[in-house]
């Protein structure tokens, strides 16, 4: 298996790993817990994004194999708080994609992990939205 992948696997069980041990059972929450753990993702020594969103920023399309890599890795990790989304009654989890992939870059960019505080929030506006 490349080390991408084991990267990958890793990097999600750590985020799935997270989410259960904040006990969190309500879907609501177990998906707003996903924003604190990028929060905290984000204010670890040395972040400096997503792996897979630098290689395709260093890549982009060139490398076809590389390219696999990154869909999939991405792939994987929508469907992941897809699941989460869509178990806290939202239909569309697309805007919960673009608030989590939009605040890995922001705060690599920034050098600054308030853009997970920001997401959050813009989810649970989402959240109460759907629900009310």
């Amino acid at each position: 298996m490349p080390a991408s992948r084991r990267r990958d696997l890793r990097w999600r069980a750590a985020l799935t790993a997270a989410v259960e041990t904040t006990g969190a059972s309500a879907p609501r929450a177990r998906l707003l817990a996903a924003f604190d753990w990028l929060g905290h993702w984000f204010a670890e020594p040395g972040y400096r994004g997503c792996a897979w969103i630098n290689a395709f920023g260093e890549l982009g399309p060139t490398s076809p194999a590389d390219l696999a890599e990154v869909r999939a890795h991405k792939a994987a990790f929508h469907a992941q708080r897809a699941d989460w989304a869509r178990a806290a009654g939202l239909t569309d989890p697309a805007p919960v994609q673009l608030l989590a992939e939009g605040a890995i870059v922001t705060a690599a960019i920034d050098g600054d992990p308030t853009p997970a505080t920001r997401a959050r929030a813009a989810v649970e506006t989402l959240l109460d939205a759907t629900t009310c």
